[in-house]
């Protein structure tokens, strides 16, 4: 998907220049053909005819008949009509003017030939350019999607960096040995037995003993 949308647009152009120059062509041949055609029908237009054809033979004709009718025009002013020499130059006239014409028809099938050939070329190119811009299209739309799945991508790989980065965190606070025990004092032998205390022992030992024996003496009198 990346750069593709910028290569298709960079097809349309190339395929555009060149459906316009294909175009630009067969318009130049459609007004060559409209001039040969008037020449065809009108030979006063031989003139201008030339300035379209680039054709040696044509020239060469041309240059010939505009001699031979510059000389049937000296020998008008001497012969008549039906004098050999005029006769000659007529027929030599008819026979330059019928060469002409077919190099000119030839001419005219030429360019009918290149011109639709070029009206194809432009058919083709503008179908080639409708099928780039269905793909464009579709590319527009698939790039749209893989913008989003890739901002989806970039977000859980935030994600996943963010937790493996507490996992690794933990894992190295586990496998330090940290207590949260500290020492207050140091620890000093006592130098008596807590236990067993004899001097309390034998004061609560008399004072229990002096008072059973008071209330068993009470107990006794009262008996008594």
């Amino acid at each position: 998907i990346e750069g593709r949308q910028g290569l298709i647009t960079q097809k349309i152009q190339e395929f555009n220049d060149a459906y316009l120059e294909a175009r630009n062509k067969r318009m130049e041949l459609d007004a060559k053909l409209a001039k040969l055609r008037r020449t065809l029908r009108t030979s006063g237009e031989i003139v201008h005819a030339r300035s379209l054809i680039d054709n040696s033979l044509i020239d060469s004709l041309y240059t010939k008949l505009h001699e031979a009718e510059v000389e049937h025009n000296r020998l008008s002013n001497v012969f008549r009509s039906k004098h050999p020499k005029i006769i000659q130059i007529r027929t030599k006239i008819d026979e330059i003017q019928r060469k002409l014409d077919e190099e000119l028809k030839k001419e005219l099938e030429n360019i009918k030939a290149e011109r639709s050939v070029l009206y194809s070329k432009e058919k083709i190119l503008q179908e080639t350019i409708g099928d780039f811009e269905n793909d464009a299209l579709e590319t527009g739309k698939k790039e749209i999607a893989y913008t989003i799945l890739q901002r989806k991508v970039n977000t859980n790989q935030k994600l996943y960096d963010i937790l493996l980065a507490k996992i690794e965190e933990s894992n190295i606070e586990g496998s330090l040995d940290i207590s949260n025990i500290r020492i207050t004092e140091k620890a000093v032998p006592a130098t008596i037995p807590v236990k067993p205390n004899k001097k309390r022992n034998i004061m609560l030992g008399a004072l229990v003993g002096l008072m059973i024996g008071v209330g068993l003496s009470f107990m006794l009198e009262y008996m008594d």
